[in-house]
C-alpha cells in the first residue's frame, strides 16, 4: 500500500512537470502578449485617449464599463488585454518552476517578467490620477519595453533549451550588440522624452515637457469646423483662438487668449463679438468668487455651474492648479468633460498659496454672425493669497486683441 501511495504521487509530480517544448509555447504566447500591449498602449497614446478613463480599475465612478464613447472604448480596451498580458506572464513564470532543466537564471527573468508586468497595473493607475504626467508616461513605457526585453530572454533561452546550445559567438560580435543595445536604448529614452513635448502625450488635455506648442484656432462666420478643417488659412472677419505656454519661477502653464482680424474699412469688433468675450470674463467672476481655502474642487464647480446657469451663461469649466508639468497637486476645478464633478482629483481641498489656472469656456450667439454661437475660450492664472483671497497673477483679457 505505502509502494503504491508513493507511485501515485510519483506520477503525479511528473504530470505537473514541463517539457522544455512546452515552456517555449508558453514563452512565445507571454511575449506574443507583452507586443500587443505596447501596440495598444501606443494607440491610446496616439489617439488621444489616456483619460478616455478617470477611473481605475472601472471606467468611470460605478461605472465598471466605458459608457463615454470613443476614447473611453480605445482606453478600456487597452486595460483588457493588460489583464490578459498579467495572466499570460504569471502561467510563464509559473511555467518555469515546472521546467525541470531550465537554468536559475532563467526562471528568475521569468518572474521578472511576471512582476514588471503586474507592476504596471498601479503604475497605470498613478499615470492617470496624475493627468498623464509625462515623466510617469515616460517610466510607463520603459518598464514596459524592459519587460518585453526580458520576456524575449526568456524565449531565446527556451528555444537554447529546446534545439541545443549554440556555438559562442566571436568576441566581435559580441561587442557590436554590446554597443547596438547602448545605442538602442539612448534612441528610446530621447525618443520617449521627444514624444512627451510633441504634439502626442497621449491625450489633447495633458501638458507637454519643457515647453507648450502654441495653437491657433479659427472660428469664421457662415463657417463650421468641420468646413475650416485643421489647417485653415486666417481670412479677415475671423476670430482666433491662441493657446501659448509660459514658465515663470519654475512653474509651467499657459495661456489662452482671443482675437479678431479686423475686415477692410472696419476699427473695432461687432458688438455682439464684444458681448460674447465679456459673458466669458462673467465666468471668469463667478469662479474666482467661488474659489476659497477649504472648498473642495468639486464644490467649487458644483456652485459655480450653479450660478452659470442661472445667469443663462452656456459654458464649460476645466480649472486646475499649476506646477512644475502644467497640472499641479490640488484639486482639479471640472474636466471638459467631466462637468458634473472629478471623482478623486475633484475632492482635494483649495489652501492658500496655490496658483491656478482658471481655464473655461463660454458660447454665445452672434447677432453679427446670424446668431452662430462663437465659443470664447480663455484661460488665465490666478493666485490664491496667504489671506484666503484668490488674485490674477497679472491680468485677464477683457478686450479682443485686434489684428489690422
Amino acid at each position: 500500500m505505502n509502494a503504491e501511495s508513493a507511485s501515485s504521487a510519483l506520477s503525479g509530480r511528473r504530470a505537473l512537470v514541463l517539457a522544455p517544448a512546452g515552456f517555449r509555447r508558453v514563452a512565445q504566447i507571454a511575449v506574443g502578449s507583452l507586443i500587443v500591449i505596447v501596440a495598444t498602449g501606443a494607440t491610446v497614446r496616439l489617439t488621444g485617449s489616456g483619460l478616455g478613463c478617470h477611473h481605475w480599475p472601472g471606467c468611470q465612478p460605478n461605472e465598471f464599463f466605458p459608457a463615454r464613447g470613443y476614447h473611453s472604448d480605445v482606453e478600456f480596451s487597452n486595460r483588457v488585454v493588460a489583464t490578459l498580458t498579467v495572466l499570460a506572464t504569471l502561467a510563464l513564470a509559473v511555467s518555469s518552476l515546472r521546467t525541470r532543466t531550465l537554468p536559475r537564471r532563467v526562471k528568475v527573468l521569468a518572474w521578472l517578467v511576471f512582476a514588471g508586468t503586474l507592476a504596471q497595473a498601479p503604475l497605470g493607475a498613478i499615470t492617470v490620477y496624475y493627468d498623464l504626467n509625462p515623466y510617469l508616461v515616460i517610466t510607463h513605457l520603459l518598464l514596459s519595453l524592459v519587460v518585453l526585453a526580458l520576456g524575449v530572454l526568456v524565449l531565446l533561452e527556451a528555444t537554447r533549451l529546446v534545439r541545443g546550445a549554440a556555438p559562442a559567438l566571436p568576441s566581435i560580435a559580441r561587442l557590436g550588440g554590446a554597443v547596438l543595445l547602448a545605442a538602442v536604448s539612448a534612441l528610446v529614452v530621447t525618443g520617449t522624452l521627444a514624444t512627451a513635448a510633441g504634439p502626442h502625450p497621449g491625450s489633447t488635455a495633458v501638458r507637454r515637457i519643457g515647453s507648450f506648442q502654441p495653437s491657433v484656432d479659427v472660428q469664421r462666420r457662415g463657417v463650421t469646423d468641420e468646413q475650416l478643417g485643421d489647417d485653415p488659412v486666417i481670412q479677415r472677419g475671423d476670430v482666433l483662438h491662441c493657446d501659448v505656454g509660459i514658465t515663470a519661477l519654475r512653474l509651467n502653464t499657459d495661456i489662452q487668449h482671443l482675437a479678431y482680424v479686423l475686415p477692410q474699412g472696419e476699427t473695432a469688433p461687432p458688438p455682439g463679438l464684444v458681448q460674447a468675450l465679456a459673458r466669458s470674463n462673467w465666468l471668469q467672476d463667478i469662479l474666482m468668487e467661488e474659489i476659497r481655502p477649504g472648498r473642495s474642487g468639486n464644490e467649487i464647480l458644483a456652485s459655480a455651474r450653479k450660478r452659470m446657469s442661472g445667469d443663462g451663461i452656456d459654458g464649460t469649466i476645466y480649472s486646475h492648479p499649476i506646477g512644475l508639468n502644467g497640472h499641479g497637486a490640488g484639486p482639479l476645478i471640472g474636466l471638459w468633460d467631466y462637468q458634473e464633478g472629478v471623482p478623486g482629483r475633484g475632492d482635494h481641498r483649495v489652501i492658500p498659496n496655490m496658483w491656478f489656472s482658471v481655464e473655461l469656456q463660454a458660447t454665445t450667439p452672434v447677432a453679427e454672425w446670424g446668431g452662430q454661437p462663437v465659443r470664447m475660450a480663455q484661460e488665465e492664472d490666478m493666485v490664491m493669497g496667504p489671506d484666503g483671497i484668490p488674485r490674477w497673477a497679472y491680468r485677464r483679457q477683457t478686450e479682443l486683441h485686434l489684428i489690422h
